[in-house]
């Protein structure tokens, strides 16, 4: 359970951040890769604490306590992403969902190892990889969707007030969700295109944040099973 809410919930954003920040800051692809690193490097530090830790705690108290973490991070990117708030003000969001990735990073696999005869650890590895994949690509898939549904609705009802058709507001949209703003200026009256550009950014957010609030549900589920 921890493991499934581990990929849903906190590793999940290795795939989404990077897109939210290149469409919602409309950072360049090395831009936003760099703007990643305050999320990597307590995802990749944080191993070398909990080692620690599991002397001290049980490993379910350690699993619980990283959903906890992993929840909380998914608020602030939802609280954060809503507001369109600055990116140095979003990298403390993924500072804090780093640590609880970071924590459930070095936990899980050990967790699950510990819990079986040493005959069965390539089995529990086993499992612990099937299940944390299965949790990363059901995420992708809900979550994405959501983003993509939010982002598509709100962009639509702005830019239809803007003065855009209907059906090229929809076409519009599409390019938003799949990060092609750039396309959708190109094509879009010259008079339009700072409002446009504006509202496909925020609309970005939006779905950002919409999804991000179910992720924090997930984590809490998993969080509220494995205690």
């Amino acid at each position: 359970l921890a493991m499934i809410g581990y990929g849903a919930s906190a590793q999940v954003m290795i795939f989404f951040l990077p897109l939210y920040l290149q469409n919602a800051y409309d950072f360049d692809s090395l831009i936003a890769g760099v703007a990643m690193i305050p999320f990597a490097v307590p995802m990749v530090a944080a191993p070398r604490v909990t080692a620690k830790l599991a002397a001290i705690y049980s490993g379910r108290a350690l699993l619980t306590a990283g959903l906890a973490i992993a929840m909380v991070g998914n608020i602030l990117f939802a609280i954060f992403a809503y507001l369109h708030l600055p990116y140095y003000i979003f990298l403390l969001s993924m500072l804090v969902a780093g640590c609880g990735a970071g924590l459930l990073n070095g936990q899980t696999v050990k967790v699950i190892s510990g819990a079986v005869p040493e005959n069965r650890a390539g089995m529990a590895s086993g499992l612990a990889s099937t299940t944390r994949f299965i949790g990363i690509l059901v995420s992708v898939a809900v979550l994405g969707a959501i983003l993509s549904d939010v982002a598509t609705r709100q962009f639509v009802t702005i830019a239809t007030r803007l003065g855009l058709e209907s059906a090229a507001a929809e076409a519009a949209a599409k390019r938003v969700t799949s990060g092609d703003l750039d396309g959708v200026l190109a094509g879009a009256p010259e008079n339009l295109r700072a409002a446009l550009r504006t509202t496909g950014l925020t609309a970005y957010s939006s779905g950002f944040s919409e999804a991000s609030l179910l992720a924090a549900v997930i984590a809490l589920l998993a969080c509220a099973l494995t205690y």
